[in-house]
């Protein structure tokens, strides 16, 4: 599993400094593609605009996170497009920046407006003046996506998640459970603490399962949060 600079150093010294862009090298190294739209400074929805696919489509090729396999076609119009885009000088401070972005774009996409319980989560990180940014997932094991709606201090050096899940009937929030100890069995328990901040209907059975792997704070004992992210931090 890479972080954010071992794969830009990779994808440099493989494509002898983004030189040479391919179909082929696509193919072998499809978390490649990441680094180079990054590159390129082409946000998701630019590369949308391009390649004219769906904004989802698009986004699936941020696989820094989820690993997927790339087809002779698509290799070639996403290395025409990568090739054509190649700015000449090329900084490593400002693909990390361009990285947060269009996270946050993502997120804006992605989330829409905030729900009750976000908004009530997003009051406290702020008025506590902890630093925190929202997201979608972070990285686990074999780069298995772990989805939250905020994660402190920060998205390349995440220590706590949060995800904020209003419940309004069983099936729902024992689809939530069963995917959360999925993400869950994809990190090492102890090095991030994942929260779950819930309201609504949920089960027994769903809330004795999620405890085995992360925190639960219901909306009316909201003031633990704090305590549990002190304890972290």
């Amino acid at each position: 599993m890479y972080n954010l600079k071992e794969l830009f150093l990779k994808v440099k010294g493989e494509t002898n400094n983004f030189q040479n862009i391919n179909a082929d090298f696509l193919k072998r190294m499809p978390e490649s593609i990441l680094i180079l739209r990054l590159v390129c400074g082409l946000t998701h929805l630019k590369l949308t605009e391009i390649y004219k696919e769906r904004f989802d489509k698009v986004v699936r090729f941020n696989i820094f996170e989820r690993r997927q396999k790339i087809g002779d076609k698509v290799g070639e119009r996403l290395s025409k497009i990568f090739s054509e885009n190649m700015p000449e000088k090329i900084e490593f401070d400002d693909i990390e920046k361009k990285y947060l972005q269009t996270q946050q774009e993502y997120v804006k996409n992605r989330h829409g407006d905030e729900n009750d319980l976000e908004k009530i989560v997003k009051r406290i990180l702020v008025d506590e003046n902890i630093p925190f940014e929202r997201t979608v997932y972070i990285r686990g094991k074999s780069n298995v996506p772990i989805s939250a709606d905020f994660v402190i201090p920060s998205l390349l050096k995440p220590k706590i998640t949060i995800e904020c899940k209003i419940s309004r009937g069983f099936s729902g929030h024992d689809s939530f459970a069963k995917a959360r100890i999925m993400s869950m069995n994809s990190i090492e328990l102890g090095k991030i603490l994942y929260i779950a901040v819930i309201d609504g209907r949920w089960s027994k059975n769903s809330i004795n399962l999620l405890k085995n792997y992360c925190t639960i704070i219901k909306k009316e004992n909201i003031k633990e949060l704090l305590d549990a992210i002190q304890e972290k931090t």
